[in-house]
């Protein structure tokens, strides 16, 4: 059984993709200039399962930033580390 699993729908359809503990899962959603890119692993420090988001230039960029790190401990979900772009309001 995976340790990681992974689902995307699109106009062609559902498409899924399993990962390991020991490789971990990548998944990436993208427009012309702007997309998201979320990475799932084990971290074997903390004894539990990890996702970074990265805030990306999309399919016409070379940009990629980690905004966001995070993981559960028990009921609750705790921030390892953030670092989000200047706020548009």
């Amino acid at each position: 059984m995976a340790h990681f699993y992974s689902r995307i729908q699109g106009h062609k359809g559902e498409a899924t993709r399993c990962g390991a503990k020991s490789s971990g899962i990548h998944a990436e959603a993208s427009g012309w200039h702007i997309g998201t890119r979320s990475e799932l692993r084990y971290d074997p420090t903390l004894d539990t399962d990890v996702v970074q988001v990265y805030l990306t230039g999309g399919s016409s960029g070379n940009y990629s930033q980690l905004i966001a790190e995070f993981y559960r401990d028990g009921d609750s979900f705790k921030c390892l580390r953030t670092n989000f772009p200047e706020l548009l309001l």
